[in-house]
């Protein structure tokens, strides 16, 4: 349980941060300049504040319920290593978008969103337990037909699916093996 609560605490944090930003951003009319624009070096720190950063309220709130969900299953899935998941997803997707986007300013939970999506649909592929692979196959079916725009309100929820939830994807599935790698090594080392 202990696990769990060291998740919530950091997804609360995370999401105040958020709200906090938006709150200062939504009264500037160049909130755009906050994002995170690929390949320039000047932007490199903003990796850890774009996804702050919100079109609208709207986005925010939405966004936020999703990463809510998405955070709260990786915590029950992979609790001893759900932190570790959630603070490198974060920075390694926002590294992956700064190297591989396109030459747009990003912002939102949009690639943090699919990292813990790429790293759930991945999960049980990785570990070979039937447990696992019931979790990533709810994950693809669930998430899957909201964020591929199989259901109407997707639309309105997230944006469509480009360049900045691929490489979420991406560096989901790479924290997945990664993990499992970490934690296989781990055990072997005990015995």
């Amino acid at each position: 349980m202990n696990f769990h609560l060291k998740s919530l605490f950091f997804y609360f944090m995370f999401l105040f941060s958020a709200l906090v930003c938006q709150f200062l951003t939504s009264t500037s009319l160049n909130w755009w300049h906050f994002g995170l624009m690929p390949r320039v070096s000047a932007h490199l720190l903003r990796i850890f504040a774009f996804p702050l950063v919100h079109a609208s309220w709207f986005a925010l709130l939405t966004n936020a319920i999703h990463l809510g969900l998405l955070c709260a299953t990786v915590s029950f899935v992979a609790q001893q290593s759900s932190t570790r998941v959630l603070f490198w997803g974060y920075t390694f997707g926002g590294v992956l978008l700064w190297l591989l986007g396109a030459a747009r300013p990003y912002f939102g939970f949009d690639v943090l969103i699919f990292t813990m999506w790429g790293y759930l649909c991945s999960y049980g592929y990785f570990r070979e337990q039937l447990r696992a692979n019931m979790i990533s196959l709810c994950a693809v079916i669930l998430w899957g037909v909201l964020f591929l725009g199989w259901v109407p309100l997707s639309s309105v929820v997230l944006a469509p699916f480009g360049r900045e939830q691929g490489l979420g994807l991406l560096s989901g599935v790479l924290l997945s093996l990664l993990t499992f790698k970490w934690q296989r090594g781990w055990k072997r080392q005990q015995v």
